[in-house]
């Protein structure tokens, strides 16, 4: 009989394999949860065309392409300018109604965020004179083409001027969140006035849980454990509920807490 007090020894090795196969992911793969940069797009506009205010992180650009920008960001932006007008253009598409539209790719800039230096850029989507009308929809496969685990959020700017001064994602209402598995996003109505709704922000969670392997881990581990109590099934399923919830409840406020 398995003692209720101490656990069985088949228990104590699958803990220790989880354990060492989330170890073992994380230090191997760069899909970690807390991805150390990520790009940032601003939109401003409406259906007569919008302004990408975009911040694309060096190092995740030189990991993606084997370049060496974030080494002397501004002189190897300067070198690379011909490189990236064209990647840029082969990689960001916005469209409407199935009618691609005009994209102009201003001057490249570099720029630090959190310390790590990013590409500055502002493209310009203008809809030519036959474009349909519909959803404006934003196709981006930069860096995500090859590293799937970089994440794109895409922003709506509260103050234009506050997004550039400081681009980080509190300055902004969060469209939506762009990865390799997802790489176009519908923006419904008018630009100027779009608006993250609950289904967004619950649709971003899970790819942020889905993209770490240490809370992949931590779900296996609390399954485990719930799992190997003597109940039944469904006290089993009110634990399992109420451990993941305080969880996550805590998870939340140590991050409202650090920002």
């Amino acid at each position: 009989m398995i003692s209720s007090t101490r656990p069985h020894r088949w228990i104590i090795t699958i803990l220790t394999v989880f354990a060492a196969a989330g170890l073992l992911g994380a230090a191997a793969s760069s899909a970690t949860a807390h991805e150390p940069t990520a790009t940032l797009v601003s939109v401003t506009g409406d259906a007569s065309g919008i302004t990408l205010d975009v911040r694309v992180p060096l190092d995740r650009y030189d990991f993606a392409y084997g370049t060496d920008l974030a080494e002397d960001p501004e002189a190897g932006v300067a070198a690379a300018s011909s490189d990236l007008h064209a990647r840029l253009q082969n990689t960001v598409e916005v469209s409407a109604g199935g009618i691609a539209w005009d994209l102009e790719v201003g001057v490249l800039e570099t720029t630090e965020v959190n310390d790590v230096a990013n590409l500055a850029v502002e493209i310009t989507a203008t809809p030519p004179p036959v474009a349909a009308t519909g959803p404006v929809e934003l196709r981006w496969t930069l860096i995500t083409d090859t590293v799937y685990s970089h994440k794109v959020y895409v922003v709506r700017a509260r103050d234009a001027e506050a997004v550039v001064a400081s681009p980080t994602v509190e300055a902004a209402d969060i469209l939506g969140l762009i990865t390799t598995q997802q790489p176009k996003l519908l923006i419904d109505g008018e630009v100027a006035s779009a608006r993250a709704t609950f289904a967004t922000l619950v649709g971003v969670g899970f790819d942020h849980f889905r993209g770490g392997p240490d809370h992949l881990v931590f779900l296996a581990l609390v399954a485990l454990g719930v799992a190997r109590r003597r109940q039944g099934w469904r006290t089993s399923a009110k634990r399992l509920a109420l451990l993941t919830t305080t969880f996550t409840a805590g998870h939340s406020l140590s991050l409202a807490a650090a920002t």
